[in-house]
């Protein structure tokens, strides 16, 4: 992928991603919208992860997440967009650093 690509996935992820911690340390990487086509893109350009409908909200509305998991994926993710993170450049950091179980 471009660099300028990288960038834009970073920018998305800061602005609408998280980073999540589960039992025995599991990392996900989780990007949230109420429409999927630039969920499916982006899961398109990195050729990984799933898109997956929530429930609907309070609201009525249905949202839609990017899910990165597997450890592999998850850290390839973290090395590339963390030179373009702002706001989850700490918490990728900390990705790059800890090991996921099996």
């Amino acid at each position: 992928m471009r660099p300028v690509e990288w960038a834009y996935i970073a920018g998305f992820f800061d602005g609408e991603g998280c980073v999540t911690w589960s039992r025995g340390d599991r990392v996900r990487l989780i990007i949230t919208q109420k429409d999927p086509d630039v969920l499916v893109k982006i899961q398109q350009l990195l050729g990984y992860g799933r898109v997956v409908g929530r429930k609907p909200a309070y609201n009525g509305v249905v949202y839609w997440e990017l899910r990165i998991g597997a450890r592999a994926e998850v850290e390839h993710f973290a090395r590339h967009v963390v030179r373009h993170s702002v706001v989850k450049k700490a918490k990728l950091r900390k990705v790059m650093r800890e090991k996921q179980p099996l």
